[in-house]
């Protein structure tokens, strides 16, 4: 999704859609996915989002289904500006190919020259969604690993473990406020976001423990009032541990967007309202006691 207002100069920084994030994910400092210590003018996402791209190749293949799906391939290379703040040659390819329920992205790093550099990748996707405020949008699959909260502290995420969140948060949340949250190896397949109308968007690793491991939820909520309704933001990349890339090399990896029609959250939510009321129950039962007719007082016999 693309707002108004947005802007399509070069250099310019992307608002909406599912931008490239690299060399950096985020904000930089202690945050993950930062290489903000090395390269102290990075911008917030990195500059591969703000570099010109070029079409180097576009066609049709055959999915595995047997129909004919389009694709199209965009490249871009280092040039003085993304010199200026990261001092290394590179090129960017994305093959990006469309199926009946999926969007696939290729995305492969060279390094074009003589040094070693980290990076991070990744992809900021705004989900068009109902409504984020009070609409039925909610956040799935994202349990069983570390998150790290960008907003609950001004420098430095603070780190837990999804286990220790309420049962419920653990498996479906929804947006409460401005959020910044990176959780580091979910997933490969299950890690989504419901928007509203019956089916959920899935951001999936399709390359393997090698590929994009971490997510990211973010909205910007009342510092952006025109917007934040409308869209939830899900990422995915490697953000916890950065990439390297050694000199005249290349590395590649996949993602998957597949929009399938179910909603997950509904029975975990009733599953965990079951247990709640199990639970209140419980705590209310009087408790009973195994006496024979002797043990009874003798105004009882």
């Amino acid at each position: 999704r693309r707002w108004r207002g947005a802007s399509f100069k070069k250099h310019a920084p992307l608002d909406g859609g599912n931008p490239i994030c690299f060399p950096q994910f985020g904000r930089g400092g202690e945050r993950p996915g930062s290489v903000h210590k090395a390269y102290p003018k990075m911008p917030a996402d990195g500059i591969a989002s703000q570099m010109e791209w070029r079409l180097s190749e576009s066609g049709k293949y055959v999915a595995d289904d047997g129909t004919s799906c389009p694709f199209v391939v965009l490249e871009t290379t280092d040039d003085d500006a993304s010199r200026a703040v990261f001092p290394h040659a590179f090129k960017l390819s994305m093959e990006i190919s469309l199926e009946y329920t999926s969007l696939k992205i290729k995305t492969t790093v060279y390094n074009t020259g003589p040094n070693m550099f980290e990076y991070a990748l990744g992809y900021k996707a705004h989900v068009a969604v109902t409504d984020t405020k009070e609409g039925d949008v909610y956040y799935v699959g994202l349990n069983d690993c570390v998150v790290l909260d960008n907003e609950a502290h001004p420098t430095k995420p603070r780190v837990r473990f999804t286990a220790d969140l309420d049962p419920l948060e653990e498996r479906c949340f929804q947006l409460q406020g401005k959020t910044d949250k990176v959780y580091l190896n979910t997933e490969d397949l299950g890690t989504g976001v419901e928007v509203g109308t019956g089916c959920t968007l899935y951001a999936q690793n399709v390359s393997g423990e090698d590929g994009c491991v971490d997510r990211a939820v973010f909205s910007p909520w009342d510092s952006s009032p025109n917007t934040y309704r409308w869209y939830a933001g899900l990422g995915i990349g490697n953000f916890g541990k950065l990439r390297i890339a050694k000199p005249d090399s290349r590395a590649s990896t996949e993602i998957r967007y597949h929009v399938v029609d179910t909603t997950p959250s509904i029975r975990i939510r009733e599953d965990a309202a079951a247990y709640l009321k199990v639970s209140a129950l419980n705590s209310l039962a009087r408790p009973k006691f195994d006496l024979s007719g002797s043990e009874l007082p003798t105004d009882l016999q």
